[in-house]
């Protein structure tokens, strides 16, 4: 990977309902920043090698000040997200990246030259938060789509899990004191 050696680059981890998009936001206001929003999510939902067809809602997301939010689906593997993120950013000062750690599709899959960090929500906030988003799914999908998201999404552990397991990894293969935020 080339990087500019003034350039900072920073993969932010977290599970759903956990404020991740409103950090997102105050940090798109960076001048000279280069923002990507749920990459691999995108792989996960929407690419070739995807885990979880979800067409419905992929319209409606909202667009971030230099976010690269769309992505060819076509084209969208975990492959390429990490040759995308790893690409030189000519002229920019940041590199930022938001993502769910459970959309990651393996450790191979990490992109070099990031500091990476971690949002990590209270799951009391978390897990009601998902369940009230739940019932607007419903409302949206059938029954046996939103049983399913459910079990490929949150599965068991909400996403904690699957953070949990990226942190450790981090930490031992790539940065001792990976950064971590709690939120309440």
């Amino acid at each position: 990977m080339a990087s500019d050696a003034k350039q900072s680059r920073v993969m932010l981890w977290t599970c759903p309902r956990s404020c991740s998009t409103a950090v997102q936001r105050s940090i798109s206001h960076v001048e000279g920043g280069v923002f990507y929003y749920e990459p691999y999510t995108m792989a996960f939902h929407f690419g070739p090698d995807r885990k979880f067809q979800c067409e419905a809602n992929r319209d409606e997301r909202g667009e971030l000040p230099s976010s690269y939010l769309t992505y060819d689906s076509s084209v969208n593997t975990f492959d390429w997200v990490k040759q995308t993120l790893e690409a030189k950013h000519q002229g920019a000062s940041l590199v930022f990246a938001k993502d769910l750690a459970f959309c990651l599709g393996g450790t191979t899959n990490l992109p070099s030259g990031y500091r990476h960090s971690f949002l990590i929500r209270n799951p009391k906030k978390v897990i009601p938060s998902w369940r009230e988003s739940q019932n607007d799914l419903k409302t949206e999908f059938t029954m046996e789509v939103a049983e399913e998201f459910k079990d490929v999404v949150m599965a068991n552990s909400a996403g904690f899990k699957e953070l949990f397991e990226l942190f450790k990894y981090i930490q031992e293969n790539v940065d001792p004191n990976p950064l971590w935020t709690p939120m309440t």
